[in-house]
């Protein structure tokens, strides 16, 4: 039985669970604890990007298996059996068996969403996700409801399927704000240090450089008013420019890396370089930063980066997968199609990498132990979709210190 919980794993995630169990998470993505009663403050956080959650209270924690063997006070084989029910797992002679505390309950469908998904959408984008949300559940959000297993089981499922024009239409209106925001800092002048630090001493090819439409913010000031003046803050802090104080999230982080999809900007991450032009972070700085994020998930750091140059590959011509945005940059000033995951910690959904299996396919991570980590777990990844996969191993720190070299 044990050997389910991988799988279990792969396919719920911890928000779905929530749901399931209506526990609702705040802003800060806290719900109240399940060990205790009377928690009249949430303890309890959940790391959705790790789907792992861990109270504070108690100091108990764990998994989405751990959250509903707890929830329910069962055992782990009881647990297992019925997750990987609603996972869609098939238990050979197995049936589950409902115990009086799961039986079917009346709620509003609402109550099964997550609060904090709610109240990160617009009007507009409520709006269109109730229209969805209808025509795919035959229910209004409102309406009170028995809720079945078999109807929680499909729940998560078409749930993201009712969010899909909710997330292309944010999607739209962040097209827009970074489409802006690049222009603007890409025709204001002065820019030589950014030039000089990548390509007189990262050796990047300016070509590339302007062809990845990497760019530069001269005047912090100035680009944050000049955001301000064109879109509502609204817009710009559900976008993940603009923070919660109101403020463009870039500050140190002057040197942007746009993500690219179909030629128009979906995404940004940020390298660190400040007013005095120093690429070097302080203690408890980070050397890149990407977008804020919400739970709507349109801004997830899980993404390929560079991943349009796919488009114009042929059946098995050689790809090169990297860490870091500058790496694939430096990958192809080498000559050779590269794309890149954005540090080890953020390797992208499985499904993603379906696509890249008609490639001949090269992994090269840093040469560190992160980077040796990522390339065991794209090298496992490789094996579950039965693909051959090369590694390429480098002496220098990564791919662009090799060019640079």
């Amino acid at each position: 039985m044990t050997d389910l919980i991988p799988e279990i794993k792969r396919r719920l995630k911890i928000s779905e669970i929530l749901a399931r169990l209506g526990l609702h998470a705040n802003r800060g993505g806290f719900v109240k604890s399940i060990y205790k009663p009377d928690d009249n403050t949430p303890s309890m956080k959940i790391y959705f990007d790790e789907d792992r959650y861990h109270c504070f209270a108690t100091g108990k924690g764990g998994d989405v298996i751990q959250l509903w063997q707890d929830f329910y006070g069962i055992d782990i084989k009881q647990a297992v059996k019925e997750l990987a029910e609603i996972a869609g797992i098939i238990i050979s002679g197995e049936r589950r068996v409902e115990s009086e505390k799961r039986a079917p309950i009346k709620k509003k469908i609402i109550e099964l969403i997550p609060k904090n998904l709610i109240d990160c959408l617009s009007l507009n984008e409520k709006a269109l996700f109730g229209i969805e949300f209808n025509k795919i559940f035959g229910l209004s959000l409102d309406k009170e409801f028995e809720i079945t297993p078999e109807f929680q089981k499909k729940f998560g499922a078409d749930l993201q399927r009712a969010l899909l024009p909710v997330k292309r239409s944010r999607l739209e209106v962040n097209k827009r704000i970074f489409r802006e925001f690049h222009n603007y800092c890409g025709n204001m002048i002065g820019d030589e240090p950014f030039f000089k630090y990548l390509v007189q001493q990262r050796k990047l090819h300016l070509r590339k450089i302007v062809n990845h439409k990497i760019f530069f913010v001269i005047d912090y000031q100035k680009a944050n008013n000049h955001l301000k003046k064109v879109f509502p803050l609204a817009d710009l802090k559900r976008s993940g420019l603009f923070n919660e104080n109101g403020n463009l999230v870039f500050f140190k982080h002057r040197i942007i890396i746009p993500y690219m999809h179909k030629g128009e900007i979906v995404y940004m991450r940020a390298r660190f370089f400040d007013e005095k032009n120093c690429a070097k972070p302080g203690e408890g700085q980070s050397k890149y930063i990407g977008l804020s994020n919400d739970s709507l998930n349109v801004n997830t750091a899980k993404r390929f980066y560079n991943l349009d140059i796919t488009e114009k590959m042929l059946k098995d011509e050689r790809l090169m997968i990297v860490e870091g945005e500058l790496d694939a940059v430096a990958g192809e000033c080498l000559g050779v199609n590269t794309i890149a995951i954005p540090g080890a910690n953020n390797i992208p959904e499985e499904r993603r990498f379906a696509k890249l299996i008609a490639f001949d396919i090269v992994l090269c991570g840093d040469n560190d132990t992160a980077g040796n980590e990522m390339v065991k777990k794209l090298s496992e990844l490789m094996t579950r979709f039965n693909k051959d996969f090369s590694i390429k191993e480098i002496q220098s720190k990564d791919v662009n210190d090799f060019l640079a070299a």
